[in-house]
């Protein structure tokens, strides 16, 4: 029986107010029916380490970004970022005041996610030689207040030596505990400040799929 999609998004809107919805898209296990709460429809933009020739938007396979930052930086609040597999380990952003640079940096409320997993899509920050932290050190990921990350394996994680900000989650660090972190595992990240541990202020939910190491644990502690 073939899905009538616009019949979806009539539903959609008869129960639960005025939203748009949009089929997405190639590469996904399943179709997804995205919702904007502003009635503008939300746009799917992906990534792909391996792709040699990107194209903004990045709203295709195709055209996918090479890096994640340059997806979510054309993503719009409320969009998704889709990413592939691959080993994540170029560029880097610093946000507001913040003297540390961050491997990927989710500065509007969207959500980021990997299609396969931990085990295939890895975000790496950068350790210094010998000291591990200072000067030059990256950290994985930032979120800001509202974003989503799920399923990414996030190592060599570090930070600065300084303030709580810039010291603290060398695996993540969430702009206010509204951001949400799941099915992500963190086997090598290491904060200047202990009390940061490998990520700072994120709500955390662990899949039950996912096998934790005591890397993972500690994560999911904090």
């Amino acid at each position: 029986m073939k899905t009538n999609l616009n019949s979806i998004c009539s539903s959609i809107r008869t129960a639960f107010g005025t939203f748009a919805c949009q089929f997405a898209g190639p590469r996904l296990a399943t179709g997804a029916l995205l919702l904007a709460a502003n009635g503008a429809i939300a746009a799917v933009r992906y990534a792909d380490a391996s792709n040699a020739h990107p194209a903004p938007p990045y709203t295709s396979w195709a055209t996918a970004a090479a890096t994640i930052q340059q997806a979510v930086d054309a993503a719009q609040a409320g969009d998704e970022v889709v990413v592939t597999n691959g080993i994540y380990a170029t560029g880097g952003r610093k946000v507001g005041i913040s003297f540390l640079a961050n491997r990927v940096a989710v500065d509007k409320p969207l959500a980021l996610r990997s299609v396969n997993g931990p085990k295939f899509t890895i975000i790496q920050g950068c350790q210094l030689p010998r000291t591990t932290n200072g000067d030059g050190a990256i950290r994985c990921v930032y979120l800001t207040d509202g974003a989503s990350l799920s399923g990414f394996t996030l190592t060599n994680g570090a930070t600065r030596n300084d303030s709580e900000r810039d010291g603290s989650g060398g695996g993540v660090w969430c702009e206010l505990a509204s951001a949400v972190l799941t099915n992500c595992f963190s086997p090598a990240t290491q904060p200047a400040r202990a009390a940061g541990r490998l990520t700072a202020r994120c709500i955390i939910a662990r899949s039950p799929a996912t096998r934790p190491s005591t890397a993972a644990e500690r994560l999911a502690a904090r």
